[in-house]
C-alpha cells in the first residue's frame, strides 16, 4: 500500500506541505546550514518516508540566517521523520487532510497530524535565541597560498589530462587585452533588442554606457524614442478605428531585410482575452512573425474575419490558414456549435455514434449556403486550411481524461499534479501544452492507469513523439492506427479531431512542426508585453516599435534566436 500524499511534497525541516513553486532541492549548502544551525545531520537515507525536498521559506531562512541577513528559524528543532507503523495510524503523509484542492492562500485549512513517526517542529521559548552563524573564511584576500592551485598550473595540469602538449610559445604569450571596446551604433541596437528594453529603458541604458566611456564617438542613444517611425507608416487604422492593419506587407518585409513569398508564410488568426490578433508565421518557423492586424474591441465572428482579410488583401497574396477548429469554421462560413456535419473535408455525421470508429470513408463535403450546416459564402478556399496540431494534440488529451474513472487511482493523480487548476477543467480534461508535457514525463502517472487506460496512454504518447511534432515516424499511420483502436476500447467519444486522424490522416503536412499553429499561441505572448507597453494606445506606433525587435541591423550579431 502507498502513500495518499508523496513524501517529496513536504519539506524535509519544517514538515509543511509544498506546492510545486515552493520546492527546493536538498543541497550542499543547505545540508551545511542545517547542521550549522541544528547540530544535526541530514538523514540521507532513500527512504520513502524521508522527503528529500525543502520548502522556499526554509530555503530562504536559512541561507539568509548563514550569510548573517536574518536572525534564524522560528523553531530549535526540526521535523524529525522516522518509520510509520502503518498507513491507517501512523504515516505522516495519509493522515495529512485539506491538501487536495488547496492552494497558497488557503493553505491554513491544511490539518497536520500528530503521529509517533514524526517529531513535529518545537518552537523556541520567550528566553531563547537563535545559534549564532558560523564564521567563514575570507577567500578574497588576494594572497595566494601554496595549498591554492595557480591558474597557469590549473591550465599545465588540465592539459596534460586532456593530452595536450602545451609550448612554451604559448605559456610566455601576453594575456588578451582588457582595454575596454566600445560599442557601435549597430551593436547597442542588437543589445537592446536582446534585453527587449522599452523606449525609455533603452536610453538609460544608452547613458549609463556613455558616462563609462563605452560607446563610441557616433552613437547616438536619443535615437530610441522614435525607433516606431520608420516602420509604423506600414500600418493604418481601419474599420472606424477599431483596427490596425498592415497596408502593405510586402514592402513593411523588404524593411525588414524579408523576402516575401506568399508560399512560404501561413496566415494565423486568433483572439485571447484582450485582442484579436491576425499575424504571418514562416513555414519552418526560420524567420519571425510579423503581425499584420490588430484589435481590442473585435471578437471572433464571420464578419470581422471578412474585415481583416479584404484590409489584407487575401485575394491578392493566397496564403494558407492555420489557427484553432473555431477560427476555421467561421473562416469557411459553417455553422458554429455542435452541428451534424463538422468536418469541411467530409459529409461526417458527428451523431451517427454507432458508426463511429468503425466507417471510415465518408461522402465528400458540399458548399451550398443554407446546405449541410453551411450558412454563409466561404471567405477562403478549403484547400489553403491546415489542420492545427497542437489543438489536436488537447483534443486527445481531453478525450482520454474524460473517459477516465473519475473516482480512479489516475483522475486522482492528475488532481493532485494541478492543484491550482479547479475541478471542472481537470473532470473536463481542459489541459495546455506545458501542462500536457508534465504529465508525458511523469513515470508516476502510468502507475495510477489500468491496462486498458495505459494502452491509450502510451497509444497517444506515441502519436505526440512520432506524428505531431518535427519528426514523423515511418510507421506513422501504423502509430495513429494504434491511437484510434486504444481509444475505441476505452470508450472515447470520437470528436472532430479524432476524426481528422481516423479519416483525413493524408491531409495533414509533411511536417506538422513547420505548420503548427502553436508558434501563433507563443505570438500572444510576446505582443502582450507590448500592449502592456502601450496601454490604450494600441496603434501603429506599437506594432512599429514591435517590429524594431524583428529588424537585425548588424549584418554579424551574435547567434540567437529570433
Amino acid at each position: 500500500m502507498s502513500c495518499i500524499l508523496n513524501a517529496d511534497k513536504f519539506c524535509y525541516i519544517c514538515g509543511k506541505y509544498m506546492f510545486a513553486n515552493e520546492k527546493k532541492p536538498m543541497s550542499e549548502m543547505v545540508k551545511s546550514a542545517y547542521f550549522s544551525y541544528f547540530k544535526i545531520h541530514v538523514d540521507e537515507r532513500k527512504r520513502w518516508w524521508v522527503p528529500g525536498n525543502v520548502c522556499l521559506t526554509c530555503y530562504v531562512n536559512l541561507s539568509q540566517w548563514r550569510l548573517g541577513k536574518r536572525k534564524g528559524m522560528s523553531f530549535k528543532q526540526p521535523t524529525i521523520w522516522s518509520l510509520p507503523k502503518n498507513h491507517p495510524a501512523d504515516c505522516y503523509f495519509c493522515l495529512t487532510k485539506n491538501v487536495i484542492g488547496s492552494t497558497s492562500k488557503t493553505r491554513a485549512k491544511i490539518v497536520y497530524p500528530n503521529v509517533s513517526s514524526v517529531t513535529l517542529t518545537i518552537p523556541y521559548e520567550s528566553d531563547e535565541e537563535p545559534p549564532i552563524p558560523p564564521n567563514e573564511d575570507d577567500s578574497s584576500t588576494g594572497t595566494e597560498t601554496d595549498s591554492e592551485p595557480r591558474s597557469q598550473d590549473l591550465f599545465n595540469n588540465g592539459a596534460a589530462a586532456a593530452g595536450v602538449n602545451t609550448p612554451s610559445s604559448w605559456l610566455s604569450q601576453s594575456p588578451p587585452s582588457t582595454m575596454p571596446q566600445p560599442l557601435t551604433q549597430f551593436e547597442l541596437n542588437d543589445l537592446v533588442r536582446v534585453l527587449g528594453l522599452s523606449k525609455q529603458k533603452s536610453e538609460i541604458l544608452g547613458s549609463r554606457l556613455q558616462e563609462k566611456n563605452l560607446l563610441q564617438a557616433e552613437t547616438n542613444i536619443t535615437i530610441y524614442r522614435k525607433r516606431h517611425v520608420e516602420l509604423a507608416q506600414f500600418y493604418e487604422m481601419a474599420n472606424r478605428e477599431s483596427l490596425c492593419v498592415c497596408k502593405d506587407v510586402d514592402s513593411l518585409m523588404f524593411e525588414l531585410n524579408i523576402t516575401h513569398i506568399p508560399s512560404e508564410w501561413r496566415l494565423f488568426i486568433d483572439a485571447s482575452k484582450t485582442s484579436l490578433k491576425a499575424v504571418l508565421l514562416h513555414n519552418g518557423n526560420i524567420k519571425p512573425s510579423i503581425p499584420v492586424a490588430h484589435s481590442t474591441s473585435m471578437r471572433e465572428s464571420y464578419d470581422n474575419m471578412k474585415i481583416i482579410l479584404n484590409a489584407l488583401q487575401y485575394d491578392k497574396y493566397q496564403w494558407s490558414i492555420c489557427g484553432d477548429l473555431k477560427v476555421i469554421g467561421l473562416l469557411l462560413g459553417m455553422q458554429s456549435g455542435f452541428p451534424k456535419y463538422q468536418c469541411f473535408l467530409c459529409m461526417w455525421d458527428s451523431r451517427a455514434t454507432d458508426q463511429h470508429y468503425k466507417k471510415k470513408k465518408w461522402p465528400q463535403r458540399g458548399w451550398i449556403v443554407g446546405n449541410d450546416n453551411v450558412k454563409l459564402t466561404p471567405l477562403v478556399k478549403p484547400d489553403k486550411i491546415i489542420l492545427p496540431p497542437l489543438h489536436i494534440k488537447l483534443g486527445l488529451m481531453k478525450n482520454f481524461v474524460k473517459a477516465l474513472n473519475k473516482t480512479g487511482s489516475a483522475f486522482l493523480h492528475l488532481r493532485e499534479m494541478f492543484t491550482n487548476l479547479s475541478d471542472a477543467k481537470i473532470k473536463e480534461g481542459v489541459f495546455d501544452g506545458p501542462q500536457i508535457r508534465q504529465v508525458l514525463k511523469d513515470e508516476a502517472f502510468k502507475l495510477t492507469l489500468t491496462e486498458t487506460e495505459l494502452n491509450a496512454w502510451l497509444a497517444f504518447e506515441n502519436v505526440v513523439k512520432k506524428f505531431l511534432g518535427n519528426h514523423r515516424a515511418d510507421n506513422y499511420k501504423e502509430v495513429v492506427e494504434n491511437l484510434i483502436q486504444a481509444y475505441a476500447e476505452l470508450g472515447c467519444r470520437m470528436s472532430l479531431k479524432i476524426h481528422f486522424l481516423h479519416s483525413h490522416l493524408d491531409y495533414f503536412p509533411e511536417n506538422l512542426g513547420h505548420f503548427s499553429e502553436e508558434q501563433g499561441e507563443r505570438f500572444h505572448q510576446d505582443l502582450k508585453v507590448m500592449e502592456c507597453r502601450y496601454q490604450g494606445r494600441w496603434n501603429p506606433a506599437m506594432f512599429g516599435d514591435y517590429c524594431w525587435f524583428l529588424r537585425q541591423e548588424d549584418f554579424n550579431p551574435k547567434k540567437r534566436k529570433l
